[in-house]
């Protein structure tokens, strides 16, 4: 149906556009008429100016009116400019004014100096060089109608006056069409000439054609049952009747019946043809309705399938709202739940937090008891077996101790811790003139991994701290942890003595050096050593993963 309606539109829309171009070719037809009868007066040409077929010449004047009024209906259909249909308003005044000029000179009697100016004719006697009388009530009625049409009001009644032009032009052209004399008609109210009744008829035409989607036009234009009776019937009646004329005529001139019979024959003709015409129009009134209940059937079965569509959807819909109801409570539970959770999480945080800060606890009382216990140790050895024991028990306290104050619970920022680590040792060590320099990527690694790492950190700085600056003024240790695509490097250097030559890297004796293989293992990492300008310590690692705590 949808697809119908678009092609009724699309024959609609190319309808208008063939009955504007339609009246343009008319107006150029117009124009050309006019022209034609003008130059045939200056040339002498009778051809030219419509002396043929018994018919008289058509006037200079009303040639020159006519063409005008072409040249307006051209400008109407070309030019939407409001100072432009102004002045076409001005013409079309003009045009009417000397209409009724014209037409009172036939009514009261009188003549004016330029009746036969610039020509005369061989019918001057009793066609003065003025507009006969007919085309000067034309010329009126075109008047008001070019005026109503440029300002796009009134246009029903610009197109009926149209029509009744195309009428009077019709009446003149019949005269000639069925072989009439012209001047053996008495009334001169009736008398027209050839050329001058055929302009008519095609200016009518064109005023017709303008507008084609208003006024009266648009019951010919538009895609309705009417519309198309109306284009259909009144072409074929129009013709009809013509052509009855025709025969009519024959038969009188042949002396077939009289004038009286003539008359029946024209009544009962007239009436055969009206029959036939409404019997036309009937059976495409017939068809349509049968178009109409079949359409109706079609309809009625796509109410009764948009009901059960309907049915359907409600269904659905009563569906989703279960569903909707379902999903709602299952979001109440995952609100609870969550919650649950939540407050769960929030539980095991701060038992993990204590955990933590209970563990540190403990290690810092395993530092002050080491601590202690130094204080009951009189030999350097064992001094220094306490004091290295002291210092990883507080690398690993400082390890719970971040965690401990840190949001995240699983991981450590590294920077931070040794940091931290760093300058304890050096703060325990007592180490002024020694320069630390960091270089620290901001890392998170968990307890499983920072553990060992800030112990092998405590055991490499506080070797370094110890052994590496034995009369040395400047001493400097450099400490970097970066982090890579792999992994991470961790590299401690400094500028001192450096490690004996004897030392069997390999199998070392020092506890120091075996806690760091071992821890070094422990991270499954790489251990190298250069023992150039003072000692450097380069370890890759990876974090140590676990599946589950």
């Amino acid at each position: 149906m949808k697809g119908e309606n678009n092609l009724d539109a699309e024959i609609y829309l190319r309808r208008i556009i063939i009955s504007k171009k339609v009246s343009q070719i008319l107006s150029l037809l117009v124009i050309f008429m006019g022209f034609m009868v003008i130059l045939g007066w200056f040339t002498g040409i009778n051809i030219l100016t419509g002396d043929i077929f018994n018919s008289p010449p058509s006037k200079f004047i009303t040639a020159f009116l006519i063409m005008i009024c072409g040249f307006l209906v051209l400008i109407l259909n070309r030019n939407k400019n409001p100072l432009i249909n102004q002045g076409v308003r001005i013409l079309s005044v003009f045009i009417l004014v000397m209409g009724l000029i014209f037409l009172m000179q036939y009514i009261l009697g009188f003549s004016l100096p330029t009746d036969n100016l610039p020509f005369n004719s061989l019918y001057s006697f009793n066609l003065p060089g003025r507009s006969r009388f007919m085309s000067s009530f034309n010329f009126i009625l075109y008047g008001i109608i070019i005026f109503l049409f440029a300002l796009r009001k009134r246009i029903v009644i610009g197109q009926s006056l149209s029509i009744l032009t195309g009428l009077i032009g019709l009446m003149g052209f019949t005269t000639y069409l069925y072989g009439l004399d012209p001047s053996k008609i008495p009334e001169v109210y009736t008398e027209m000439a050839l050329y001058t009744s055929f302009t008519h008829l095609l200016l009518s035409s064109a005023l017709l054609c303008l507008y084609p989607q208003e006024g009266l036009m648009k019951y010919f234009t538009r895609e309705y049952t009417g519309n198309f009776l109306s284009r259909k019937v009144l072409p074929v009646g129009i013709l009809s009747i013509i052509g009855l004329g025709f025969i009519i005529l024959y038969g009188m001139n042949s002396q077939l019946f009289s004038s009286s019979f003539a008359m029946i024959i024209m009544v009962n003709a007239s009436i055969f043809i009206l029959v036939l015409l409404i019997m036309g129009a009937v059976e495409k009134l017939s068809e349509l309705d049968l178009d109409r209940i079949s359409y109706q059937h079609s309809l009625e079965e796509s109410l009764e399938e948009q009901k059960t569509i309907q049915i359907e959807l409600e269904n659905i819909v009563i569906e989703k709202e279960r569903a909707q109801q379902k999903l709602r409570k299952l979001l109440d539970e995952k609100e609870i739940i969550q919650s649950h959770l939540e407050s769960s999480l929030r539980e095991k945080e701060t038992l993990i937090r204590e955990i933590h800060h209970r563990v540190k606890n403990n290690l810092q009382i395993i530092s002050s008891l080491l601590s202690l216990q130094r204080g009951y140790v009189e030999d350097e050895y064992s001094l220094d077996l306490l004091h290295e024991a002291q210092t990883r028990v507080k690398s690993m306290a400082l390890v719970h101790e971040k965690l401990y104050r840190s949001e995240e619970l699983s991981h450590i920022n590294m920077q931070h811790y040794v940091d931290s680590l760093t300058r304890d040792l050096l703060a325990t060590y007592n180490q002024q003139g020694v320069d630390l320099n960091l270089d620290l990527d901001e890392v998170q690694i968990n307890i499983e991994t920072a553990i060992p790492l800030g112990l092998i950190i405590n055991e490499l700085v506080s070797n370094s701290l110890k052994y590496a600056f034995k009369g040395v003024d400047d001493g400097k240790i450099d400490l970097s942890l970066k982090e890579y695509t792999e992994g991470y490097q961790l590299i401690v250097k400094d500028n001192g003595a450096g490690l004996p030559p004897a030392l069997d890297l390999d199998n070392p004796k020092t506890l120091g050096l075996q806690l760091v293989q071992s821890l070094v293992g422990q991270l499954d990492g790489k251990l190298e050593v250069f023992n150039a300008d003072g000692v450097s310590f380069k370890i890759t690692f990876k974090e140590l993963l676990y599946d589950s705590r």
